[in-house]
């Protein structure tokens, strides 16, 4: 079976850096990376 993942990031307040966000995207990608999630 092949699982991906939809990743949707936004800033929910003025004071979230976007960097932080970016941050937490890399990280959610490398876990579905090791997971052997897949893209299309």
């Amino acid at each position: 079976m092949k699982l991906s993942l939809f990743i949707y990031i936004e800033c929910i307040s003025p004071d979230e850096l976007q960097d932080k966000l970016y941050h937490e995207m890399r990280e959610l990608c490398e876990m579905a990376d090791k997971a052997n999630m897949h893209a299309t």
